[in-house]
């Protein structure tokens, strides 16, 4: 009877943890357009917020905007504070659908100082489309290393694309 027991709660434990809905929340890239923000979801979206901090070598961030990705696609307002706040949701109650992917959720345009040093996202909340809050999981912080040395001659048979300097 014990084993029959431990085995219906092993039972219930796992299918709890099938049935937990999740967010994977993470920075994927720092390019013109600014900071990638990019979320899997297993349930559909009908609000975000969440803070980007800068770790040590980054200084003076001022967050100037988000815009594009999943959230313009449903049509979400999304707006920010400079000190790093994002927030996007519906008027009209519109949803981001489910995506498992991987996609981006909303490019924020940042302007900061410093050239070596870190990126994260934290203070994530995230909710359904009945406002309840879904677990978030957030990714490791985004690394910018400094100046990368290397032939810049696009000519020269050493050419290194990633190479700055």
């Amino acid at each position: 009877m014990r084993i029959v027991k431990n085995l219906v709660c092993f039972y219930l434990v796992l299918i709890s943890f099938a049935y937990t809905q999740q967010i994977f929340l993470s920075i994927t890239n720092l390019d013109s357009t600014g900071l990638e923000i990019t979320m899997s979801n297993f349930e559909e979206v009908g609000g975000f917020q969440f803070d980007i901090d800068v770790g040590d070598g980054l200084d003076s961030l001022n967050v100037i905007g988000a815009s594009g990705g999943s959230a313009a696609d449903a049509g979400f307002t999304v707006s920010t504070s400079p000190s790093g706040t994002v927030l996007g949701f519906s008027f009209s109650g519109a949803t981001i659908p489910i995506d498992s992917t991987g996609s981006t959720l909303v490019n924020v345009d940042v302007s900061f100082t410093g050239e070596e040093g870190s990126f994260s996202i934290s203070s994530a909340t995230i909710s359904d489309p009945g406002a309840n809050s879904i677990d978030v999981l957030i990714g490791e912080d985004y690394i910018i290393s400094g100046s990368a040395t290397g032939c810049t001659d696009q000519s020269a048979c050493n050419y290194d694309e990633s190479a700055t300097e």
